[in-house]
């Protein structure tokens, strides 16, 4: 009797979880969608805009080693949802904060960066401080966390 009720609470348990993460993943695509929802049907100059460089292993070192900035590498796929709904974010961001270099890699035509990155969700977004892996995010994030991904490596 004892096991059949550890095995119940477990799976309410999981349940749980896989219901708080279906939730917190639904919010930040509604909070997308509602920010789409109400901006003008005409971009501006600024949302058509973007500072995002994309990368490959050859630009990669000298973009990241040798830059004084902050970089932040978005590692990103095609084929991904979550990877595009972030990109108009970071392009977003990308604007506002002129002394960070903004970069994507495509991890399918990459994937050797992806795995010397250790790349194993996408999006993930990595900050660069001196040539060095500063911070690491994985999965979609609001244009809030984003912003304090960034601040939080200066």
């Amino acid at each position: 009797m004892r096991k059949i009720s550890i095995i119940i609470i477990t799976i309410i348990l999981i349940g749980g979880i896989i219901f708080l993460k279906d939730l917190v993943t639904s919010n930040i695509i509604n909070s997308i969608n509602s920010q789409k929802n109400t901006s003008n049907t005409t971009p501006t100059e600024n949302e058509t805009k973007s500072n995002v460089i994309e990368i490959d292993k050859d630009s990669f070192t000298s973009l990241v080693s040798e830059n004084d900035n902050l970089v932040l590498v978005d590692f990103y796929a095609d084929w991904c949802e979550p990877c595009k709904l972030l990109a108009p974010i970071i392009d977003e961001v990308s604007q506002e904060y002129k002394d960070v270099t903004f970069c994507r890699v495509n991890t399918d035509l990459e994937e050797n960066l992806a795995t010397q990155n250790r790349i194993m969700y996408l999006p993930t977004l990595i900050v660069y401080k001196d040539g060095q892996e500063f911070s690491r995010s994985t999965g979609l994030i609001s244009k809030d966390d984003l912003i304090s991904l960034i601040t939080a490596s200066y």
